[in-house]
């Protein structure tokens, strides 16, 4: 249940990710060098839930988002510029191994009341988490957020992604998309029923649980960004195909392949080496049960195997400019070649005309002396 309507959210207001059917070729930061148009995106119709598929018996339905707005967000600097304790909110210290790719914005004090509790996971990787936040704050934040973004996306393609969550009394668990979060007692419950620091711990426990789905959201949504901006490269790369199709008019610049092979080989590097998509962080190394919760949204939204498909529809698409490359190679070699040719042949006539000539010389000088 990623998408999904409700009488208060129109999915349009929800959604930012959908656009026209055809837009500018600049997408995820990545200049497209070749076309005009990009692949069009399909609408993202929000389906209509019975009530009670969603809806659990113990407690009510929140809502965790996630928006992708850029290739990289600089969070110390958000850290210092955005006004976050006006807005009641105040930074979680995380543990080392992610204190710096994450800034973990939280209401303090009510963790037990998800009525009005809020978090915000702000990511290094350009992605931004909210958890029970309202759209006007969430477009808020994502506004003052954006300034301290590298390479922005355009706030009509900036993706979009969207769960569901509610509380109960066991272990925190995922039910297929839906996340079940351990309720918080009261302070004074919480002391009572455990150690003195009972309730810090729960609380500290709970945001470790809210980064790891978080994390695996973001790293669905960061996946997004990416096969959009595959998408558009794709499209632009199909006339090359049907021109090598009929083999008329493959007249291609070097620079346009060359620079649609670092396009490419720049979807790359972002998918298996700038961003941890494809790998396990090592924040959950020594925290299996946190960890598990991380694979399993991550499996529930398909990352693994739509990073698979990527990696191979880039390969596909490599190979092609490599074969273009070849191409474009074997043609200037060819052109050398005729060059190198025709050189020589004109050499050879001139070889030929002063030959003549001194012949001639000659013959006119022997007929002179005798």
């Amino acid at each position: 249940m990623r998408f999904s309507s409700s009488p208060d959210q129109p999915p349009t207001a929800r959604l930012p990710s959908l656009r026209p059917l055809r837009e500018p070729a600049h997408e995820f930061a990545i200049p497209l060098t070749t076309g005009k148009f990009s692949k069009p995106k399909p609408t993202r119709l929000a389906p209509s839930y019975p009530a009670g598929d969603r809806t659990p018996t113990n407690g009510s339905v929140f809502r965790v988002c996630a928006y992708g707005i850029g290739q990289s967000i600089n969070i110390a600097q958000v850290s210092l510029t955005v006004d976050y304790q006006t807005m009641g909110y105040t930074a979680l210290r995380l543990p080392p191994e992610v204190a710096n790719e994450i800034l973990f914005l939280t209401t303090p004090g009510d963790a037990d009341d998800p009525r009005i509790h809020r978090d915000i996971l702000v990511f290094k990787t350009g992605v931004i988490v909210f958890w029970n936040v309202s759209n006007s704050e969430c477009e808020e934040l994502v506004g003052k957020v954006r300034q301290q973004c590298n390479s922005p996306i355009a706030p009509n393609l900036v993706e979009f992604e969207e769960l569901f969550y509610s509380f109960t009394s066991e272990p925190t668990y995922l039910d297929v998309e839906d996340i079940r979060l351990h309720a918080i007692p009261s302070r004074q419950d919480a002391t009572t029923a455990e150690s003195p620091g009972g309730y810090e711990k729960l609380v500290h426990n709970q945001a470790l649980e809210k980064v790891a789905f978080s994390d695996a959201l973001a790293s669905s949504v960061k996946l997004s960004l990416l096969e959009t901006s595959f998408d558009a490269v794709a499209v632009q790369m199909q006339p090359w195909i049907e021109k090598m199709q009929t083999g008329l008019g493959v007249f291609f610049p070097v620079s346009a392949v060359f620079r649609k092979t670092g396009e490419l080989f720049t979807l790359r590097h972002l998918l298996n080496i700038s961003t941890t998509i494809s790998e396990t962080p090592d924040f959950y190394w020594d925290r299996p049960e946190v960890e598990k919760l991380f694979q399993n949204l991550k499996s529930a939204l398909s990352v693994q195997s739509r990073t698979n498909i990527l990696n191979s529809k880039l390969n596909t698409c490599c190979e092609l400019t490599e074969i273009l490359t070849n191409h474009l190679e074997a043609r200037h070699s060819s052109r050398l070649e005729w060059m190198i040719i025709v050189l020589i042949l004109v050499e050879v006539i001139f070889e030929f005309q002063h030959h003549y000539e001194r012949k001639k010389w000659s013959e006119e000088k022997e007929c002179s002396n005798t």
